[in-house]
C-alpha cells in the first residue's frame, strides 16, 4: 500500500507544501518540479503554461531536464509541424482537465521509434515515455497550464501508482495557479490605480484603514509637502493636526470600511468632505472616496483621498455669476462660504441664519445656475474666468 511506503507521507507533503510556496515565490517552480519527481517516481518533469485564445507559450518551468534537450526541442521541433511534438494534437487536444495520460496509452514502442520527435529526441535523452495532463484547462480565457512527467526506460510504462501520485497533486497545483493569477492580477490592477492618479491633475491619495499612503501623486506630495496643518508623517501617514478634521477624517476612513462591506458597487459614493485650516494659507478640503471591495483588495487601501486647495472666490467670479445667473447678494455670501469649504452648517452659523434657510438658498442657488449638486456648482465657479 502506498501509505505503507517508506517516506511517502514526508514526500507528499513536503512537495504539497513547495506548490503553495511557489505562490508567493518562497520556492521556485523549478524546485517544485524537482520535489514532484521525486515523489511520483520521474527523472523530469516541466510544467507548460499557455495563453488558451492565441495558444502560445506564456512561461515555461523545468525540473532535471538537460539543457541540450530544451535547446534541441526550440531548435529543431517546437515550430516542426510535420517532425515536431505529435503529443499536441494526439493527447493535449483531447484530454480533459485532471485526465492523466501516457505517451504509450496512444503509442506503441516500434511506433515511437518512427516518429522523429521521440527517436530524435526523447529517447536519445534516455526518456521512453511521459504522463501527461492539464493542471487547468478552462472555457473562461485563462492561460491553461499543462504537467508533463517523463520517465526512464527502467520505469516504463508508469505504472497505476506512479498515475495515481501525478493524479493527487493536480488539484494542489490547480489551486495554486488560481491563486497565482488572482496576485498577479492584484499586482497589475493596483499599478493601474496608482497610474491612474499619476495622471491625474488634482492632488489625490490612496490611503489604507489607518490613514497611511499607500500612493500619492506629484500634485498630492506638493500639497504635502507645504505643510501646515496636513502632513505626512514619518511613517507615512496621512496626519492632521487639528483635533476636530483629524477626527473626521478617521471616522471617514472607518465608515469607508463599513460601506464597503455593504455594498458592491465599484465606486460609491463619497462619504465626507474635511476641511482643514492652515495658519497664513487656504485651507484644504480633502474629499474622502472610498474604493469598491474589488479596489480595495487589489489597492491595499479603502479610500482614495482628494486634497482641494482652496482659494476664496474672487469679486470677478461672484460677479459673473451675478450677471450670469441672476444670483442674489445671498446666494452669493453661500456661494463664497462654499468655496471657503464650508458646508451649510457651518454658513448658517456664522451668518446667523437657520439651515433650513441655507438650505432654502443652495435650492435656489442650483435650480438658477443648473448645476443639480454642489460638486458641480463649485466646478462651475472655478471654470469661470
Amino acid at each position: 500500500m502506498a501509505a505503507g511506503i517508506p517516506g511517502y507521507e514526508q514526500q507528499l507533503l513536503g512537495t504539497v507544501e513547495a506548490i503553495h510556496a511557489a505562490v508567493t515565490n518562497d520556492v521556485s517552480w523549478v524546485r517544485v518540479m524537482e520535489l514532484l519527481c521525486d515523489f511520483v517516481g520521474a527523472r523530469a518533469a516541466d510544467l507548460n503554461v499557455v495563453d488558451s485564445v492565441l495558444m502560445q507559450q506564456m512561461a515555461y518551468y523545468h525540473g532535471r531536464i538537460d539543457p541540450w534537450v530544451v535547446q534541441r526541442y526550440l531548435e529543431e521541433f517546437v515550430n516542426d509541424t510535420v517532425y515536431g511534438n505529435p503529443r499536441a494534437s494526439t493527447i493535449y487536444l483531447p484530454m480533459v482537465e485532471g485526465q492523466v495520460m501516457a505517451d504509450s496509452d496512444v503509442w506503441r514502442a516500434d511506433e515511437m521509434r518512427a516518429i522523429p520527435f521521440f527517436s530524435g529526441l526523447m529517447h536519445p535523452w534516455g526518456t521512453w515515455d511521459s504522463l501527461h495532463a492539464w493542471v487547468r484547462r478552462t472555457d473562461d480565457r485563462r492561460p491553461w497550464v499543462a504537467l508533463a512527467i517523463h520517465y526512464a526506460r527502467a520505469h516504463c510504462p508508469p505504472s497505476a501508482e506512479h498515475r495515481r501520485r501525478v493524479a493527487l497533486l493536480l488539484p494542489h497545483l490547480r489551486r495554486a495557479c488560481n491563486v497565482q493569477d488572482v496576485l498577479a492580477a492584484t499586482q497589475r490592477h493596483s499599478s493601474d490605480l496608482a497610474t491612474t492618479l499619476d495622471a491625474m491633475k488634482e492632488a489625490a491619495v490612496l490611503v489604507d484603514r489607518a490613514a497611511r499612503v499607500v500612493h500619492a501623486n506629484a500634485a498630492a506630495h506638493k500639497v504635502l509637502a507645504a505643510g501646515g496643518g496636513i502632513r505626512l508623517d514619518v511613517r507615512d501617514v496621512l496626519t492632521v493636526d487639528a483635533a476636530e478634521p483629524r477626527t473626521q477624517l478617521h471616522a471617514a476612513l472607518a465608515q469607508c470600511l463599513s460601506t464597503i462591506a455593504l455594498l458592491d458597487r465599484a465606486m460609491p459614493p463619497p462619504v465626507a468632505r474635511i476641511v482643514v485650516e492652515r495658519p497664513g494659507r487656504s485651507p484644504v478640503v480633502l474629499t474622502v472616496q472610498p474604493l469598491g471591495r474589488g479596489q480595495r483588495e487589489r489597492a491595499a487601501a479603502v479610500a482614495m483621498v482628494f486634497l482641494a486647495t482652496i482659494e476664496p472666490a474672487t469679486s470677478d467670479k461672484l460677479d459673473a455669476l451675478r450677471a450670469a445667473y441672476g444670483l442674489t447678494g445671498t446666494e452669493l455670501q453661500v456661494v463664497d462660504a462654499l468655496m471657503l469649504g464650508k458646508n451649510l452648517k457651518q454658513m448658517a452659523a456664522e451668518r446667523g441664519i437657520s439651515y433650513e434657510t441655507a438650505r432654502t438658498h443652495m435650492r435656489n442657488i442650483l435650480a438658477k445656475t443648473g448645476a443639480g449638486r454642489q460638486s458641480a456648482l463649485l466646478a462651475l465657479l472655478r471654470s469661470l474666468n
